[in-house]
C-alpha cells in the first residue's frame, strides 16, 4: 500500500500524465547501477515518462533519487549476513555522505523525502540519537498524514528504544 501512495505522491510532484507504472519502475524496481547510467546521461532520450520528466524538467528529483537509491543499495549490502565492516561496497557515496547530503538538502518540496533518507542512513550507522533529534526538530512538525512522516515513524521507535527511551518508543 505504501508504494502506491508514494507513486501517486511522485505523480503529484511531477505530472498526472506520467503513468504510475513508469514511476514504480524507476522508484522501486530500477537498480542503482541502471539509475546511475541515467543520472550520468540526463541528456539522452528515454522511453520511461518519469525518467524523461526528471532528466529534462526536474533535475532536483533526479538528484534526490540518486541519493535515495545509493542509500538503499548500501543499506542492503550492509544488512547482508555476509557483510563484514572491512568490505568495500561498490557505491559512489558512503552512508555518511548520504546522511549529510540529505540533511543539507534545501529543496522544500523534497525535504520530507530527504529527511526519510537521512534517518534511514543514520539508523544504519547506529546514530540513533541523531534520528531522534531529526524527529524532534523537523519530522514531528510535519502533518500527521504526511507519508514520509509515517515511513519515518518505525525508525524513530527503534531509535528511541536504542537510546533507552522505551516509553517514547511505544508511543
Amino acid at each position: 500500500p505504501g508504494s502506491g501512495l508514494n507513486c501517486k505522491s511522485w505523480q503529484q510532484l511531477t505530472s498526472e500524465t506520467i503513468p504510475l507504472e513508469d514511476i514504480y519502475k524507476v522508484v522501486y524496481i530500477m537498480p542503482l547501477s541502471e539509475f546511475e547510467k541515467i543520472y550520468n546521461r540526463p541528456q539522452a532520450k528515454y522511453e520511461n515518462k518519469f525518467v524523461e520528466w526528471i532528466t529534462k524538467k526536474d533535475k532536483a528529483i533526479l538528484e534526490f533519487l540518486f541519493v535515495a537509491k545509493t542509500n538503499e543499495y548500501i543499506r542492503v549490502q550492509r544488512n547482508s549476513r555476509w557483510y563484514y565492516p572491512t568490505m568495500k561496497i561498490d557505491a559512489s557515496l558512503t552512508l555518511e555522505q548520504v546522511a549529510d547530503m540529505a540533511l543539507d538538502a534545501k529543496d522544500k518540496r523534497l525535504r520530507d523525502r530527504y529527511l526519510l533518507q537521512a534517518v534511514r542512513a543514520l539508523f544504519s550507522l547506529d546514530r540513533y540519537q541523531e534520528c531522534v533529534d531529526i524527529w524532534d526538530v523537523e519530522v514531528s512538525k510535519l502533518p500527521e498524514d504526511n507519508l514520509m512522516r509515517q515511513m519515518i515513524k518505525p525508525y524513530i521507535a527503534g531509535a528511541q528504544f536504542r537510546v533507552n527511551n522505551s516509553q517514547k518508543a511505544i508511543e
